[in-house]
C-alpha cells in the first residue's frame, strides 16, 4: 500500500457524499425492519429477548458495516440472535447464533435447512472472514456433528437484491419464518 497521502481521494466530496447515502440508507432500512419486530412480539417467540439494535462502524477487518440485532441474546449455551450484517466489500449476510441448549433448537435449525443457511464450522461468534470461509450447508447430520463440539451454532446465509424494496421484502419474509418459531 502506497503511504502517500492520497488528496485526491480526501478532497473527493462527492466520493463522501456518496458513502454517507449509502450507509444512511441501511441504516434507514435497519430501523425500519427493526421496527417490524416490537419487543412484545420478540418476548412471545423468545422470552430472553432485549429487542433489536441498530449500529454501525467503520473499521470491521478495515471496512465499513451496519447491522441489526434481533432478539440479542448472545449466551452461548442457551442465547438466540439474529444479525443483519452489511459489510461493505464482502456482502450482505443473515447471521443466526444459537447456544446448543436452547429451548427450541431443533425446530430453528429445521427453518434454517429450509431456507438454505450454511453452517459455520468456526464457533467464534464475531470472527466473520472465519464464519462465511465454510461453504457447508446446513442439514440435520452436520448439525448434529457441530452441536457435539461446540457450544453455540453459527449458520448464515448470503443475500444479493437488486434493489432497497426487494431487499426490505426478502429479509421480512425470512426474518418472519424465522421468528415465528
Amino acid at each position: 500500500m502506497d503511504s502517500e497521502i492520497n488528496l485526491d481521494i480526501i478532497n473527493d466530496k462527492v466520493l463522501f457524499e456518496k458513502i454517507h447515502f449509502q450507509k444512511d440508507l441501511f441504516v434507514m432500512l435497519f430501523t425500519e425492519i427493526a421496527n417490524e419486530f416490537p419487543q412484545s412480539r420478540l418476548l412471545k417467540t423468545y422470552a430472553a429477548s432485549k429487542g433489536t439494535k441498530v449500529s454501525q462502524g467503520w473499521n470491521l477487518e478495515k471496512r465499513p458495516y451496519q447491522v441489526l440485532d434481533l432478539i440479542r441474546d448472545f449466551d452461548d449455551k442457551n442465547g438466540l440472535n439474529i444479525r443483519l450484517l452489511n459489510w461493505w466489500g464482502q456482502g450482505f449476510y443473515i447471521i443466526v447464533q444459537i447456544g446448543r441448549r436452547n429451548s427450541n433448537l431443533g425446530e430453528k435449525i429445521k427453518r434454517l435447512i429450509q431456507q438454505d443457511f450454511f453452517l459455520s464450522q468456526h464457533n467464534q461468534p464475531f470472527d466473520y472472514f472465519k464464519i462465511f470461509q465454510s461453504t457447508l450447508l446446513l442439514d440435520t447430520e452436520n448439525y448434529k456433528v457441530n452441536t457435539v463440539a461446540n457450544d453455540i451454532v453459527i449458520v448464515y446465509k448470503k443475500i444479493t437484491f437488486p434493489t432497497r424494496i426487494s431487499l426490505k421484502k426478502d429479509i421480512l419474509d425470512v426474518l418472519n419464518y424465522l421468528i415465528d418459531i
